[in-house]
């Protein structure tokens, strides 16, 4: 199975959010920042579905900081 990318459009509908809040959450470092894939934003499918497990689980803020920065730091490399 490859990498599946998403749209801006396809993880604020996964994560049933709008954007600004998405946003902030990505600044934050709570959500998942995009990767660049050309001059695109966007966002690795796999790593939505563990953030939003880590959500489901009751991950606090703190916690969730650390759990993103360990799973953008262990990204495929994938050059385009």
């Amino acid at each position: 199975m490859g990498i599946k990318f998403l749209s801006m459009k396809e993880a604020l509908s996964i994560a049933r959010c709008k954007s600004t809040k998405w946003y902030k959450g990505v600044k934050d470092g709570i959500i998942p920042p995009p990767v660049k894939v050309g001059h695109s934003n966007r966002w690795l499918l796999s790593e939505i579905e563990e953030w939003q497990k880590a959500c489901i689980s009751g991950m606090d803020a703190p916690a969730m900081k650390a759990f993103i920065s360990d799973m953008v730091a262990k990204r495929p490399s994938v050059s385009f």
